[in-house]
């Protein structure tokens, strides 16, 4: 199990990836195979909402939102937010055959793109009282996504049920436990989110390419929209 430092305190990931190496903090199997040094799994401290290869979700749900007139910006926050949990974000898995050099799994263009607040024993001591704390970005996948989401507190409901669910600590194996979180945020309409779990998800940064290749199998409606 590997565990990466936010703002709450560790937050545990199973299925470790294959380079983390002795890094400042240990990540997910969802980050990029390449990144076995702390900065490297980083990304910028800002992106801007003009950078090329990255849209935010609540721009892109507008920007979908005036293309499909019989649509709002919610519904189509909504529509991203559903096809996260089903993973359709996710780069390939670091055994896919088809990507045995990794080439396309360490590609940042495949990879989601989310803020994490730091850990206080991260941060000067000036700055250890501030509320909310400094993020830094990370690459992520859906896994990174809920273990964070539910770290901090926002997925949809009661905490303490999702607190229950996720207990690694119980007879039921991880992937069971996984899938049946999926499954049940598939199913969880926006409007059950808490309005700080909403900003959140409308702060997740998603590539340009990847979305539109997502779109791309969706609909004409939205051809060459993002890129």
């Amino acid at each position: 199990m590997f565990f990466v430092s936010c703002g709450c305190g560790l937050v545990a990931f199973n299925d470790p990836p294959p380079a983390i190496g002795k890094a400042k903090l240990n990540l997910a199997q969802d980050l990029p195979v390449s990144s076995s040094k702390f900065g490297e799994a980083m990304v910028p401290k800002f992106i801007s909402p003009l950078d090329d290869m990255y849209i935010r979700f609540d721009a892109a749900a507008e920007l979908l939102a005036r293309t499909n007139q019989m649509s709002t910006a919610d519904g189509m926050l909504e529509i991203l937010t559903i096809a996260m949990w089903q993973g359709a974000f996710n780069p390939p898995s670091q055994f896919e055959p088809s990507d045995l050099d990794h080439s396309t799994r360490d590609d940042p263009e495949n990879w989601l793109c989310i803020p994490i607040p730091m850990h206080a024993s991260m941060l000067p001591e000036a700055q250890r009282a501030l509320k909310p704390r400094p993020v830094e970005f990370f690459e992520v996948g859906r896994n990174f996504v809920l273990s964070v989401m539910h770290c901090e507190g926002l997925l949809p409901g009661d905490q303490t049920a999702w607190s229950t669910l996720l207990d690694h600590r119980n007879s039921v194996p991880t992937q069971q436990i996984e899938s049946d979180a999926f499954a049940a945020l598939i199913q969880t309409p926006l409007r059950d989110y808490s309005a700080e779990s909403l900003r959140y998800l409308k702060g997740i940064f998603v590539p340009r390419r990847l979305l539109q290749k997502w779109l791309n199998r969706r609909s004409n409606v939205f051809d060459s929209i993002i890129d």
